[in-house]
């Protein structure tokens, strides 16, 4: 028994009041199963070479993102292939490494400017360069320096 403002008030059968301007009432997300997430894992040949389907068949384990297995999203200069004995046509990455790792730029600047330099030939959308016009190009280079030496 509460005593309020002089009259005996029963306290027992009183139910709790909220108030009429409660804060709200803050949402949290409910807790991840697995806090930890397992990214792919890198495989070993012998994963790759499991037929089982299980592990690294094509680098994924089941968890997270798939990953590819090849040469896909590297950015950034690639190296270009070695030209190979008896090539008749290059490409324009080994012409701009044959001539010390000049940029595109330079190739494009050559191609337009210099009348000596020879032209490329499309395959589609790849710039392929002769490689018999290329050492022509190479030797009166050579012939020019060598004779404004003497």
């Amino acid at each position: 028994m509460t005593k309020l403002k002089g009259k005996l008030l029963d306290t027992s059968a009183m139910q709790p009041v909220e108030p009429r301007h409660a804060a709200p009432a803050v949402k949290t997300r409910p807790p991840r199963k697995n806090p930890v997430v397992k990214r792919c894992s890198a495989s070993t040949a012998d994963d790759r070479n499991d037929d089982s389907g299980v592990g690294g068949s094509n680098g994924h384990d089941g968890v997270g993102p798939k990953r590819r297995m090849g040469k896909g999203y590297k950015l950034g200069p690639h190296t270009p292939k070695p030209v190979p004995d008896g090539a008749i046509w290059i490409t324009s990455t080994q012409v701009l490494a044959r001539y010390g790792g000049k940029s595109q730029m330079w190739l494009w600047r050559k191609i337009n400017r210099d009348d000596a330099f020879p032209k490329p030939v499309y395959f589609g959308r790849l710039m392929m360069f002769s490689v018999a016009e290329l050492d022509t190009f190479d030797r009166g280079l050579i012939s020019k320096r060598v004779g404004a030496e003497r």
